[in-house]
Formats: structure tokens, sequence, C-alpha cells
């Protein structure tokens, strides 16, 4: 299972093992996509995925796909992204199959501001 696209160099400093995403009281919502090549076979979404998804504690899931690749992103507010990553790439990946793990680098909240600025999080008007 490859971690990062180019993994054969150092983890940049830009990737953070923190979740991306913050509640009101400081809970974090857990984030993950997982790429599989559509060559390779990947498991079918239905109920048996969805329960073992669930059990990792993901409560959304979308599925992407273009001519190449198909894209799982799971996230949830008691999923452990760091800690489950392996896992759930065992639930969407058949046999063999190769996944690679993409992990949250930046989560922001993009506002335009009545007088035509743009911010996002940190920033003030």
């Amino acid at each position: 299972m490859r971690e990062l696209p180019d993994d054969r160099h150092p983890a940049s400093r830009l990737v953070s093992a923190r979740p991306a995403c913050r509640g009101f009281l400081g809970e974090t919502v857990g984030l993950l996509v997982l790429l599989v090549a559509n060559d390779d076979p990947a498991a079918e979404v239905g109920p048996g995925v969805v329960e073992q998804l669930a059990g990792l504690g993901v409560t959304d899931l979308s599925v992407l796909r273009d001519e190449e690749t198909t894209a799982f992103s799971l996230a949830g507010w008691a999923f452990d992204s760091t800690r489950s990553a392996e896992a759930a790439a065992r639930v969407v990946a058949a046999e063999g199959g190769t996944v690679r793990v993409l992990r949250p680098v930046l989560e922001s909240a993009i506002h335009r501001l009545p007088n035509g600025r743009t911010i996002g999080n940190g920033e003030t008007a």
C-alpha cells in the first residue's frame, strides 16, 4: 500500500496526521481518500462494505471515477484515518489489489465578503 504518490522521498512537511476538520467543540472529522486503478479488482459498494466501513467509524462515503481510477472518499466523526487507513484500504480493494492512500493536507473554508474580498480560515475581515 502506497501512502503518497511518491513515497520514496521523505514525507512533506505539509502532510499532517491530524484530521482536517474541527467541530464546534474541537472534535475532529477523520478524512481519507483511497485510489484504486480501474483495472485492479475493487470491492463493490454493497451492504458488506458499508457495514465494515461503518465499523471503522465512517459515516460518509463518496465514490468518484474517471477512465483510469476509482476514488473512495471516507469521512466520519468517529473515523480515525491515521489508525484505520490500512483497514479501510483492505475493505475497498480486492485481494491483491493496489490502493493509494491520500491523507488531508489542507482544509479551509472560503468566504466571499460583501465588499468582494475573499478570505479563508484564519483571516479576518
